[in-house]
């Protein structure tokens, strides 16, 4: 009787649970500026709000998908949706910051559920060989919830206040629960040792606890410092060590002998490590940008980026069917060129630049993200038995948050230091020099600080009008040499996974008119009934 619904309301909730997850995961920026107000906090503090939560899911995503494939991918994922509807509950009711970071912990730890086991669970309810159409919803859910959140938001908090944003979550996380229990069966993988991998889970977690916290605190730290250093460096011995064990184990928590000889598998992934970064670099360049240069409000900037999120919604869905017909391969190369020349053009933006110009990058931003991802998810998933999906899922999802955090980090050291480096080219033609002090309430001005605007507005309006001029002018100098530097890996990781998807198809497995990634059907019905 399920089979007789559409896919879109046979999948609505593992698709509502990905929505709250990824609208959360930029959301939150634009209630920053009235949470520090209301909770009276400091906003580097406050940005802990939302490093904390991407460093919740990167670190347990893979445990919780495996988890899923032990004990049923429906079972966890409804188990997610109660974490993370209580850890929503709590951000809306938090006293403080540390209550609200903390908050935002439980939230991640949820979403890590909804958000690996969203798409294994939308890709048991198709067919194996319409995989791409259930993909193409499930990527269209999340990068149409990551565009259309920071409206919504701005219109929540205009109406309400910021805890609005997080009260949202709870009705639709209990919708989604209700949709997942009327319409999805349990899934498992079958071959799974009925076993849990206790040193592996240990290991994975505290090498990407490490890590996150250097790659997240090196902008407060400097990335040359010892500390940063260390914690980088440090991180190698608990995932070398991971390694090992996992091919030791008799039920590893990653079967590695699957995915690391699995070339098309490691494209897709080092792909999707590279496009997630430069989601999450745009997403945050575009909203400092139409807000700082551009003088918008949060809802004005959503507003602007509206273009994005209208083109995705619209595109993505016929990528599922392209992606049936040709395979991945051409889809993704076309993807990362997409974002990669959409990133390029937007950094030659100013202050000046014309409201087309600014339509056309956003647009063509979302044409790229959408053939992105729905071919990289497809191609991901599409690589693995269908038993496996679980874990493929959960890897494809640490690529993502991998890439965004490492994206804002990475973004905001360069964003920084090009900006300081034009101010002092900017200063030094002047004849002078920026005292700490002034350094500070510049850089204080350029991360969008009210408290440093309310100082501005003391100052003469002849110096108010050169102070911002300069910030100005140093942000997009430094916007400039972000982009640029996003496209270029973006380049470098389409023609990388290009490499190993046509060695692996010239060598291994020659696939017939471009299906490169996706197994035949006939092979692809086997193996589900083999699952089965």
């Amino acid at each position: 009787m399920r089979d007789r619904h559409p896919l879109i309301i046979r999948v609505a909730g593992p698709l509502l649970g990905l929505f709250v997850v990824a609208s959360d995961a930029t959301a939150v920026n634009v209630a920053l500026p009235n949470i520090q107000a209301d909770l009276d906090t400091s906003l580097g503090t406050l940005q802990w709000t939302l490093s904390a939560y991407f460093l919740a899911i990167a670190v347990t995503v893979i445990t919780v998908a495996r988890m899923g494939d032990l004990f049923g991918r429906r079972r966890v994922f409804l188990l997610g949706l109660v974490v993370f509807g209580l850890g929503s509950a709590l951000c809306a009711v938090s006293v403080d910051d540390v209550m609200l970071i903390l908050s935002r912990v439980v939230q991640g730890v949820g979403g890590a559920a909804l958000y690996s086991l969203s798409l294994a669970l939308t890709s048991a309810a198709v067919p194996r060989d319409q995989i791409g159409r259930g993909v193409a919803a499930w990527a269209a859910t999340g990068g149409f919830a990551m565009a259309i959140s920071p409206v919504l938001a701005g219109g929540l908090i205009e109406v309400f206040d910021w805890r609005a944003v997080f009260v949202l979550n709870i009705p639709i996380v209990a919708f989604s629960a209700f949709m997942t229990l009327r319409l999805l069966e349990e899934s498992v993988d079958p071959e799974a040792e009925r076993r849990i991998d206790t040193a592996g889970i240990a290991l994975l977690t505290t090498g990407l606890l490490v890590l996150m916290l250097g790659l997240i605190q090196a902008d407060s730290w400097g990335w040359g410092s010892p500390l940063t250093i260390g914690l980088i460096i440090g991180s190698i011995v608990p995932l070398a060590a991971f390694l090992v064990v996992e091919s030791r184990v008799s039920a590893p928590l990653i079967e590695l002998g699957i995915f690391l000889r699995n070339l098309p598998f490691l494209g897709a992934n080092v792909l999707a490590l590279a496009a997630y970064y430069a989601v999450y670099v745009f997403l945050f360049i575009a909203a400092l940008y139409l807000q700082n240069i551009h003088g918008d409000s949060a809802l004005g900037a959503g507003i602007r980026l509206l273009p994005f999120a209208i083109v995705f919604a619209a595109l993505a869905p016929k990528v599922g069917g392209i992606v049936n017909r040709i395979g991945p391969v051409i889809p993704m190369v076309i993807g990362g060129s997409l974002l990669a020349g959409s990133l390029l053009a937007l950094s030659f933006a100013d202050a000046d630049s014309p409201e087309l110009f600014l339509f056309i990058c956003f647009a063509v931003f979302g044409a790229g993200m959408a053939v992105g991802l729905v071919s990289i998810s497809a191609a991901a998933l599409g690589a693995v038995p269908t038993a496996k999906i679980g874990a493929a899922s959960g890897i494809r999802s640490t690529m993502a948050y991998v890439g965004g955090a490492l994206g804002v980090a990475v973004a905001g050291a360069v964003l920084l230091l090009r900006e300081r480096s034009r101010l002092s080219e900017i200063t030094a033609a002047q004849g002078r020099e920026l005292s700490p002090t002034e350094q500070r309430d510049i850089d204080a001005l350029l991360s969008g600080s009210p408290e440093a605007r309310a100082q501005i507005d003391l100052l003469t309006p002849l110096e108010a009008n050169e102070v911002i001029a300069a910030a100005g002018e140093a942000f997009t100098a430094g916007m400039a040499t972000t982009l640029r530097l996003t496209a270029g890996l973006l380049v470098v990781c389409t023609v990388a996974m290009l490499v190993l998807t046509r060695w692996r198809t010239s060598h291994r497995d020659p696939a017939p008119h471009g299906h490169a990634m996706l197994p035949p059907p006939e092979e692809a019905h086997t193996r589900a009934r083999e699952s089965r």
